[in-house]
């Protein structure tokens, strides 16, 4: 069972993956360079390929810090459209003082 504590999951719609891994790794790291990738597996699921991204601090926006950021992954714009949007979040948290 994976770790919860200090972990953010973004669910996104499960579909056939059919992008290599390295054209995924430059995805997500152009959507979000402060993001690092630590590890990515594939698994089989119904027939298709489905990849799991497994992505670690540090992600810092000023004072901010998250210990861990997990995202479940299944195609490139996703990862791009959701690296995006959780940024976008946090820095609106920063702004308003909040964490």
């Amino acid at each position: 069972m994976p770790e919860q504590h200090g972990t953010v999951w973004v669910p996104l719609q499960e579909r056939e993956v059919t992008a290599s891994e390295a054209e995924w790794l430059r995805a997500l790291r152009t959507a979000a360079p402060n993001i690092e990738v630590d590890r990515m597996a594939q698994v089989a699921w119904v027939g298709s390929l489905r990849w799991q991204w497994q992505v670690v601090s540090p992600l810092q926006l000023g004072a901010l810090s998250l210990p861990r950021l997990r995202v479940t992954v299944l195609a490139a714009q996703d990862a791009i459209a959701a690296a995006q949007r959780l940024l976008a979040t946090l820095d609106a948290r920063m702004r308003r003082g909040g964490g």
